[in-house]
């Protein structure tokens, strides 16, 4: 038996979940997190008007293995300049309280588990911890790519849990994207002079003539990052397949839509 199972013990997990005191916190959260009615048309001043007679039926439920959960109720919300609409599923008031109550047993077991670059719905943290993070680890002036690499892999496939849960690869795509050209502004920086920026382009397969207008042009590294001679000489599969990159958007997960509707990104 593995440390995991040693700490749940099943029978004591659910016998707390039938008892009033959790369920009672669990509306409480609830009620705390606001939210429209479910498919039941039951809004939470409802819910809490008959709380104690709510809870006592769930807690019978739960007890003789008769509760179900309800379909969530469907809400479409516009996308920002009439870009479609996103999807949202509802659930009742009563499965949001159970499955508050879940969450108040389950997170103390599993919480410890997570990886510490992971900021994907856990207590405390936030996808803006998420970002600033990133900044820092590739800010930190860490001198060699690989090294930079390591760090940003443990924040990145920890992170990159919360987006694979939507319906897109195209975040991950960008995100990916955006460190491989954080990390080229990177390696622009450290050639001091823009002669040695010039020898290492050319060493790595860019013409004299791309390598002169790319370096002399007077754009700074972030601009200088993104150019044609930049990603020849350090193209995507340098990062990848020599430098170790994680990549997570081609997971090709049932839910995402195929990958190559999407612009591929440098």
């Amino acid at each position: 038996m593995n440390d995991m199972s040693q700490l749940i013990e099943e029978e004591r997990l659910f016998e707390d979940l039938c008892y009033l005191s959790y369920l009672r916190i669990g509306f409480e959260q609830v009620k705390e997190n606001k939210g429209k009615p479910g498919i039941d048309g039951v809004t939470i001043q409802d819910f809490e008007f008959r709380m104690e007679e709510e809870l006592s039926r769930l807690q019978q439920e739960l007890l003789n293995w008769t509760y179900k959960p309800s379909p969530v109720r469907r809400v479409e919300i516009p996308k920002p300049g009439g870009q479609g609409v996103r999807l949202l599923g509802i659930p009742t008031v009563r499965d949001r309280v159970v499955q508050t109550a879940l969450k108040l047993l389950l997170e103390p077991i599993f919480e410890p588990h997570f990886s510490p670059h992971s900021y994907g719905f856990r207590p405390g943290r936030s996808q803006h911890q998420a970002v600033q993070a990133a900044q820092s680890i590739v800010n930190s002036g860490k001198p060699y790519v690989v090294d930079s690499l390591k760090s940003i892999n443990q924040w990145y496939v920890g992170w990159s849990n919360y987006y694979s849960l939507s319906n897109y690869p195209s975040q991950l795509m960008k995100i990916e994207a955006h460190i491989r050209r954080r990390l080229r502004a990177r390696l622009i920086h450290q050639q001091k002079r823009k002669k040695y920026l010039y020898r290492a382009l050319v060493k790595r397969g860019v013409s004299r003539k791309a390598a002169a207008e790319t370096v002399f042009s007077n754009q700074k590294s972030w601009a200088l990052s993104k150019t044609r001679a930049v990603t020849k000489a350090y193209p995507n599969s340098w990062f990848i397949n020599l430098k170790g990159q994680a990549i997570r958007s081609d997971q090709k997960r049932e839910h995402w839509f195929d990958s190559s509707q999407w612009v591929n990104l440098a």
